[in-house]
């Protein structure tokens, strides 16, 4: 058993881009939880990134952005959750502030 506080983890995160944070805080064999942030940016586009075997489930914990997938874009607020299907190119970004996000991978199809 694990109880965690995602307030603190938040604070560990671990830059991977100058717009992306991330702390991973829970990983077993099907899946995998954690915490993203995405600072607003300039930048182009970002590139979108698939997980063949793994369905997505993210929560909006704070801030404001979008989701691009499925030749869509939604708009980001606090209290959603999104569903991503194993396989679906997919990125997130943050608008005029930071979106924090929860996430969770499970394994839905054979690696």
């Amino acid at each position: 058993m694990k109880v965690l506080d995602l307030a603190e983890e938040l604070k560990r995160v671990k830059s991977v881009s100058a717009l992306i944070a991330h702390r991973r805080v829970i990983e077993a064999h099907a899946f995998e939880a954690g915490v993203a942030r995405f600072s607003p940016g300039d930048a182009a586009d970002p590139e979108q990134v698939t997980h063949p075997e793994k369905d997505v489930l993210c929560y909006v914990m704070s801030g404001a952005g979008r989701l691009r997938a499925m030749g869509r874009e939604t708009a980001l607020r606090p209290g959603l959750l999104c569903h991503i299907p194993a396989g679906t190119p997919h990125d997130f970004a943050a608008t005029a502030e930071s979106l924090t996000l929860y996430y969770c991978l499970i394994r839905t199809r054979p690696s």
